[in-house]
């Protein structure tokens, strides 16, 4: 697609690449030990379902920024007064 920028590009470029094996399985790997790293998290000695909200909370915490900077962002057709009209939208 023309205009793709970031890890769209990346993971477009890299499909035919001959590293594009490596990168599956590093990924691969890494999947696989954060899943187990949640695992023992939540199986751990404190209760599975604090340790779940733990997680959640910290992964909304790390996402708030994004959304709010990102996908609430004052839109570029609104000119001058975009963070007035922001707030009634």
């Amino acid at each position: 697609m023309v205009g793709d920028t970031g890890i769209n590009a990346w993971i477009l470029n890299i499909g035919g690449a001959k590293n594009a094996p490596i990168v599956a399985a590093d990924l691969t790997i890494l999947a696989a030990m954060l899943h187990a790293v949640f695992a023992v998290l939540q199986k751990g000695q404190h209760d599975p379902w604090l340790s779940r909200g733990a997680i959640d909370f910290s992964y909304m915490m790390m996402a708030l920024p994004y959304a709010f900077l990102y996908c609430l962002g004052p839109k570029r057709n609104y000119g001058p007064f975009s963070p007035v009209l922001l707030l009634f939208t």
